[in-house]
């Protein structure tokens, strides 16, 4: 219980900076993915990936270990304009559904048998590919 005042802080956590995982680069505008011990990397396909957003940056940790460089992601409420995977596609019925990460600018209506991991929220799709909203 607090006992004295204390001075209350928050940020929006629209931009989250990550330790990058060894052996990876980044670029600007790609999707980012964070593996089981919390270093990002660039969107693949794989299971048990969480999003950490879009790049806002490019950062090259090629030569680095895990966690040598940082880069920052960008999530929170807005849509964010990702590739529709041609072999399985994001289609209208899959609106306020999850698609699920392809590579670091795909990503697709199906989850493969559980080898995708989740991209977030299908919020609309165009001629050019799909708005998602990463949860």
């Amino acid at each position: 219980m607090v006992q004295q005042p204390r001075k209350a802080s928050r940020r929006t956590g629209d931009e989250i900076a990550h330790p990058l995982k060894g052996n990876v680069a980044v670029r600007r505008g790609a999707l980012g993915v964070l593996d089981a011990d919390g270093n990002a990397q660039p969107g693949m396909e794989a299971a048990n990936l969480t999003v950490a957003g879009i790049a806002m940056e490019s950062v090259d940790n090629k030569d680095g270990a895990d966690g040598a460089r940082s880069a920052t992601f960008m999530r929170g409420k807005d849509w964010h304009f990702l590739s529709n995977d041609n072999a399985e596609p994001v289609t209208r019925s899959h609106l306020n559904k999850p698609c699920y990460i392809v590579n670091d600018e795909t990503v697709s209506g199906s989850h493969k048998s559980n080898t995708r991991s989740q991209a977030g929220l299908v919020r609309d799709l165009g001629t050019h590919g799909v708005w998602v909203e990463f949860i």
